[in-house]
């Protein structure tokens, strides 16, 4: 019943010995605000996610094995009482309940349940956990240097010796969703993006792509989609559209120029292997891999990490490590698992970057494929009517004025 909840998209939760031992609502304390979070106290595994309708159905899966669980107790303190912190080695975080005897039941139940694993394993409970991250709302200013204050575009700091403005401008960049209008700068070393709040003057969402790690593969126009290019990297590609041949010809030949010398000056050789690039959501109906399943608001979509194929959570239920993305397990399809287990087990396929984790599946979450696809959060960036042609300033040559429009734009710009 409960695995029924999260629908496809959920890890499976029946497992011989496993029993409910108790579930309810608490107040979860996310990285901005405090959520509403539905969770599952099994004899073995806590399980939790978002409520979508009703409390009755509920999507990203999250499981925490309860032998790696320390609990503890929070003081009241303003608006947040009958707390505590539940503690792993890879993720720490306070939930609140309603009353103080809720307190007391949730964590009188979850302690007897670790007390009862560990005494049947004979294992040791872990001596280390995760920190408990401080919230958004907490810190005004940085809590080390105790000078910068945060606002929406206090991003990573830009400016760096020898570092030059190339050039700047619009591009159309296909997101999860849908095509969405960003404004791009290009250094001589690194290629910056953000998504465009104010007139075109300010922004949000900084990414950051050192230009060393870059390939770029010209696409052919389809349809809509026109001028286009992929921008490849080891752990994300994606395509972007230029307004016409003509700018797409000059971004292209900037970001190349600026590569060739970057290359040439450390002597490194490209990278030879990079990462999907993402179907959009709005291309697959169905599963890309069974041909069956359709999705729906909670049948969701999920994307291999390793083709870039919307498929579904049956489909898409094991996990690899893929070290050009990430050192976690991600998810990956069943064509692309079974590709790489024969690999990894081939003696001649040691290079392999992709590495086997442990078990099945990664320990746990149902997470979206769309977790990963920060860019895709705000729909507030919209292309405007007038279109502003890209400027460039060169190629990174070090004269007097491109270093100080370089200086000045950064300024502002981050």
């Amino acid at each position: 019943m409960v695995e029924n909840c999260f629908g496809s998209s959920g890890r499976p939760l029946a497992e011989q010995g496993r029993v409910l031992v108790g579930e309810g609502v608490l107040t979860k304390m996310c990285r901005k605000k405090p959520k509403a979070r539905q969770f599952f106290l099994f004899n073995d595994i806590l399980v939790y996610g978002n409520i979508v309708i009703n409390k009755k159905k509920y999507n990203k899966q999250h499981l925490i094995p309860l032998e790696t669980v320390k609990l503890e107790s929070l003081k009241d303190e303003g608006q947040f009482r009958n707390g505590w912190l539940i503690r792993t080695a890879s993720k720490s975080f306070a939930v609140y309940a309603a009353t103080s005897t809720e307190k007391e039941e949730w964590m009188a139940h979850i302690e007897k349940c670790i007390e009862d694993l560990l005494r049947k394993s004979g294992k040791q409970p872990p001596s280390e956990h995760a920190a408990v991250w401080v919230p958004d709302n907490e810190a005004a200013i940085c809590m080390h240097c105790k000078k910068t204050q945060f606002t929406v575009l206090n991003r990573r700091p830009l400016a760096e010796q020898g570092r030059v403005l190339v050039g700047e401008g619009v591009l159309t960049k296909m997101c999860r969703k849908k095509p969405k209008a960003r404004q791009f700068f290009l250094f001589n070393d690194i290629l910056v993006y953000g998504n465009i709040v104010i007139n075109k003057k300010k922004y949000n969402k900084q990414h950051l792509i050192p230009l060393e790690t870059v390939k770029l593969e010209s696409l052919k126009d389809e349809g809509q989609f026109r001028n286009g290019w992929l921008i490849r990297t080891a752990s994300k590609s994606f395509a972007v559209y230029a307004a016409t041949s003509t700018e797409k010809e000059e971004w292209m030949a900037h970001i190349e120029k600026c590569i060739e010398d970057l290359l040439r000056k450390s002597g490194k050789q490209p990278p030879s292997e990079h990462a999907a690039v993402w179907v959009p959501d709005n291309e697959a109906a169905i599963c890309m891999h069974c041909k069956k399943t359709q999705f729906t608001v909670l049948n969701r979509r999920h994307h291999c990490r390793k083709c870039g194929s919307v498929v579904c959570g049956p489909c898409s239920s094991k996990r690899f490590v893929l070290p050009t993305q990430s050192d976690k397990p991600l998810r990956v399809c069943l064509q692309c698992y079974d590709e790489l287990t024969r690999d990894r087990a081939r003696p001649a396929q040691a290079q392999q970057p992709a590495i086997l984790s442990p078990g099945k599946e990664g320990a746990g979450s149902g997470e979206s494929s769309g977790d990963d696809d920060s860019d895709d959060d705000d729909d507030r960036a919209a292309a405007t009517d007038n279109h502003d042609e890209p400027k460039f300033y060169g190629d990174g040559e070090k004269t007097d004025d491109t270093n100080n429009h370089s200086s000045k734009e950064t300024q502002v710009k981050q």
